[in-house]
């Protein structure tokens, strides 16, 4: 492999290594947030029901011909928070059907934790493509990245190192 080359691969697993430590933080911000969303108070949730006049806010049937529920418009999953802002009422079956999906129109605000996730996503996606235009397999970038985050001579370490180095002994033959 070249010099160039070479220093174009170690730029571009040092950018998906930052990318993916934001990733890890942003995924543990929005696990955190996961545990705390799923309490709602009593209290809450009435003054819901009571804003979306016990009414489906997608269907539009009303209590008491339905049971009702209190949707999160972006799934707490996916970073949604527990303010008034991001809670809705929702009939069981449409709150079902929805599941953790976001409908068209409440995609998660950019600055949240979700919107931030989805754009490192999208530039890990970004870098994979510049990856691949370096004529190196995707595979060999995955074991680079595993071996540079084991510890120095463990058995994990040392498993990934070989299995990079097989791999790029058959990739230069």
């Amino acid at each position: 492999m070249s010099d160039t080359r070479f220093e174009h691969c170690m730029v571009v697993i040092a950018h998906l290594e930052r990318l993916m430590c934001e990733r890890e933080a942003l995924i543990g911000e929005i696990a955190g947030a996961l545990t705390s969303a799923r309490i709602l108070s009593k209290r809450v949730r009435f003054q819901v029901l009571l804003r979306d006049k016990f009414t489906c806010q997608y269907c539009g049937a009303k209590a008491p011909d339905v049971a009702l529920q209190i949707d999160h418009i972006v799934p707490v999953s996916r970073g949604g928070s527990r303010d008034m802002s991001n809670l809705r009422t929702a009939c069981e079956p449409c709150n079902a059907g929805k599941s953790a999906s976001i409908v068209p129109g409440d995609e998660p605000d950019p600055d949240s934790a979700a919107g931030r996730l989805a754009e490192v996503d999208d530039a890990v996606r970004l870098a994979k493509i510049e990856w691949e235009a370096t004529g190196v397999p995707l595979r060999a970038l995955d074991l680079l990245i595993a071996a540079r985050r084991e510890v120095p001579g463990s058995v994990a370490h040392r498993r990934a190192v070989a299995d990079y180095l097989q791999l790029s002994e058959a990739f230069s033959a």
